[in-house]
């Protein structure tokens, strides 16, 4: 199978995380010294919750910038719609 595309599904978290807080796990994601378990805690979030939405991120095409201004349900469309 050499040059299959394999696309990872990636779900949405049962309860959506605000939005200021996927903001700061966002950003923290792409910090050389990025610790999820320990940002996960900081948020209070849950390490699973945040796995997801940074995998999210990582897939998308999205910037730091592209999430900057947008609220939750719309960050949450941006991220978990299908492409």
């Amino acid at each position: 199978m050499h040059g299959a595309i394999y696309r990872v599904e990636v779900s949405m978290p049962q309860k959506p995380i605000p939005a200021n807080k996927v903001r700061q796990l966002l950003y923290f994601s792409v910090a050389d010294n990025f610790n999820k378990s320990q940002t996960a805690t900081r948020l209070r979030i849950a390490r699973s919750s945040a796995t997801k939405y940074i995998q999210a991120f990582k897939t998308s095409e999205l910037t730091l910038t592209d999430v900057e201004n947008v609220g939750s349900a719309k960050l949450a469309k941006l991220l978990f719609s299908k492409q």
